[in-house]
Order: structure tokens, then sequence, then C-alpha cells
């Protein structure tokens, strides 16, 4: 039980729950008996004013956290505090301004001006705490434990300010791939009593991340995430920040693969070379655009597999692949393209088609005038119709047997290629042609 300060009346308290108010005159009423006639009481205390009376007791004896019952003569109510410890004692400073709840290993200190705001506490490391008292000027608390332990501490020392929370990285609306480490890291965090802190980051889409000041963690869920900071003094403090960072499937570019032409491979320019692209792919799947190109030609096609004729000269081919995401990629081959073989020109310069010899008369076979448009060499043989093969020279002298003749010249450039020319002669004695009739003027 404990006396009002000004005497009017006291309160006493039992674990069957009742509280009741017993004044001088020895009568005893209850205070309140509602809605805690099930509540186990093992303290009360009043603040020095008379102003406030606090009970310590548990508000259901299924739940484990007990509750801090607040009387101010008017009404009275809980202070909800779920420290998982059970509360055994209570006592306000000789201020009146700080109320003391003692429990198991558990001291929490309440400011009477903001009870559900204002709290500290400290946790013992040697004993279970089980009675406690303050001093006269509430300046130090007195604490009796278990295996007979017993120890003072200045109501100052569990005064506890709550950490402060910094999320250095990751910054908020960045962008990251899934599958690939993030770095989470809380640098800069603090506690202004240099108390230890204990670290836990969430992620509102997938929960719990990890612990540490600074950890990378790997997302597999694509989409807005809300990473929280959780900063824990271990003191009844836990401060919160947080970023909102977005999660993306990597993009992996296409991968080109030129199967024709190959690397040096030479080609004509009268020859349809096939530019194929075929086993170029999309690591992800996604369709791909084809575009081919020459270093000296410009554009060639824009399908996985097209033919083209190529002008004269070194080419750099390259082949670029594009995704629907924009990456574009590019391979290359080097091929050279030289001019097609030519055939020859062929001229016969001598004898002139329709020119008469007489028998026995030599007649001169000229083709020097002819040339390969490649510069090859060229090799020649003459024939007529009616005597065969006359020679292999580009200029020859022949006798020719009696009657018409066609003659023929073939020249040959040695690479597959030749041409020929033919003229049309007579040889007949001079008595058998037709009289040849020429004017002269008057």
């Amino acid at each position: 039980m404990a006396w009002k300060p000004n005497g009017a009346f006291a309160i006493i308290v039992g674990v069957s729950g009742a509280v009741l108010n017993f004044t001088g005159a020895g009568l005893a009423e209850a205070f309140q008996p509602q809605p805690l006639t099930f509540s186990p009481f093992f303290s009360v205390a009043w603040d020095k004013t008379g102003r406030y009376a606090m009970l310590v007791g548990s508000d259901d004896p299924t739940k484990n956290h007990d509750t801090i019952w607040v009387y101010n003569n008017r009404d009275w109510g809980p202070v909800g505090y779920d420290s998982g410890q059970a509360f055994y004692g209570c006592a306000f400073t000789g201020d009146g301004e700080v109320g003391v709840v003692f429990g198991d290993d558990h001291v929490v200190k309440f400011s009477t001006r903001t009870f559900e705001g204002e709290r500290s506490s400290f946790r013992s490391p040697y004993t279970f705490i089980q009675r406690g008292c303050l001093a006269p000027d509430g300046r130090a608390v007195y604490f009796a434990g278990t295996r007979g332990y017993a120890y003072r501490m200045d109501v100052g020392e569990f005064e506890n300010n709550p950490p402060v929370a910094v999320i250095e990285s990751p910054a908020t609306g960045s962008t990251h791939e899934t599958g690939a480490p993030v770095t989470l890291s809380a640098n800069g965090s603090y506690d202004p009593d240099g108390d230890p802190l204990v670290f836990t980051w969430e992620s509102n889409v997938t929960g719990v991340l990890a612990q540490g000041q600074v950890v990378d963690v790997v997302f597999d869920d694509p989409g807005w995430h809300r990473i929280s900071l959780y900063v824990d003094d271990n003191k009844a403090h836990n401060v919160t920040e947080f970023v909102i960072i977005k999660l993306v499937v990597p993009n992996y570019p296409p991968v080109p693969v030129i199967n024709s032409p190959l690397e040096g491979q030479t080609f004509t320019n009268e020859e349809l070379i096939v530019f194929d692209g075929n086993g170029s792919f999309d690591p992800l799947g996604d369709n791909i655009t084809y575009h081919w190109v020459s270093s000296l030609s410009g554009d060639i096609g824009y399908e996985e597999r097209v033919e083209a004729l190529l002008r004269v000269g070194d080419h750099v081919i390259w082949l670029y692949v594009q995704d629907p995401e924009g990456a574009r990629v590019g391979e290359s081959v080097n091929i050279t393209v030289v001019q097609a073989n030519r055939p020859p020109i062929v001229y016969i310069t001598s004898p002139i088609e329709g020119e008469r010899f007489d028998p026995g008369e030599e007649v001169e076979l000229n083709a020097t005038y002819s040339f390969d448009p490649d510069g090859d060499e060229l090799t020649f043989r003459w024939e007529s119709d009616q005597d065969g093969y006359l020679g292999n020279r580009s200029e020859l002298l022949v006798v020719l047997s009696e009657g018409p003749h066609l003659l023929s010249v073939t020249a040959d450039d040695g690479k597959g290629l030749s041409s020929t020319a033919q003229v049309n002669v007579t040889v007949e004695p001079p008595e058998d042609r037709p009289p040849v009739i020429t004017l002269s003027a008057p």
C-alpha cells in the first residue's frame, strides 16, 4: 500500500486484482474494481505532489507482458510496455517528475509528463532485479536481486538518447540490377551515448535482408523496394530510416556471330557474297535485328542472311545485332574483293576483210594490237578453215592455198578466258578476178 502525500487516503493493491481506497478512519472501499479485477498488482507509488499514482501489474495473465497503470485523481489507464519481462516494483524520483519500474533484469524510466513517449531502459548484466527503491533525494536507485546481489546506480546512468540512423547507400530513387550485389551501408549512424548498435535491414517485398552496418545483398525480385534500416541500442530505443530503390532485370546484350564470309577471304567483284549471321543470339531470348555494313560499300542488308556484290577493294564487314532494349553489339571480318577475270580483246589489223591475194603470195597475219584488260600475258593461235593451223605468234607471214579462207586468231589469257577474231580473204590468179573499174574526172 502507499499513502497519498497529503494523507487523504492510501491505495492498497494485491494479487487479487482489487484496488482499495483506505482512509484514516479505517474505511476501505473499492477504488475502481473494474476493469482490473482479474489483474494481480505488486507495487504502488505516489509522486511527490500526489497527482499521480503508479501501479504495476499484469493486464492479462495469458499474455507475456506487464502493464504500468497510472492514476491522476480523476481517472487511470494503462501505459502499455511490452518488454517480455515481469515487473515487480515502482517508485518516483524525489521531484516527482520521473517514475522508475523494476522487474526481472529490466529497469524502465518514465517521465510523468509523457508516460507513453519518454522512456529509457537499463538491463542488468548481473542478476534479475526483484526489488528497488529510490534514495530520498531521488538521485540514486538501489536494487536488490537474485543470487544475493545488490547494487546502486545514479538515475542518470540509465538516461538514454536514441541512436541516429543514417543510410549512406543505396540512394533513394536509385536503380539496381537483380542478381547483382547491392551494398547497404549505415555508415554515419551513431549513438549519442556511445552504446553499441544493432543494425537490421528489411525490404517491404522480401522481408528481413541482413544484419550489420555494411552488408551486400542480392535481390531476386524486380520492382520498387522500400529498404528500411532499424538501429537498436538495446536500451529500448529503436530508430528507423528508409530509402526507396528500384530493382530491374539486367539486360544482357545480344551476341553477333558471322558464319560467312570468313576472315581474310577473297572474292571477285562479279561474285555474289553470302553474308550469314546465323548463330547470333540474345542471352535473354529476345528477338534481335541485323545490320550488315561494308567499310567501302556502306549498307549491305538487314536480314540474318544476305547475298550481295561488292566493289573491288579491301572491306571491313560489320554485323550489328540489336535487342528490343536498344543494346547494339558489332562483330567484324576483313575480306578482299578483286577484279573478276576479263577476256582478251582481239584485233586483226592484217589482212583486212575481203582482201585478195595471188597464189604463192605471202600474207601478213597481224594481231599485235590485241590486249588483255587485266594485263595477263596472251598466247595466240592462227587457223584457216582451208589450211588448218597456221602459227602461234601475234604476227606471221604465211602462204595460203588457192581459194577462199576464213582466217581466225584466238588469244588466250591463261586463266580460262579467250577471245577470237576472224577475217575472210581469197587467194586466186589475177585473171580470175573481176575487172576493177576506175573512174576519173574528164
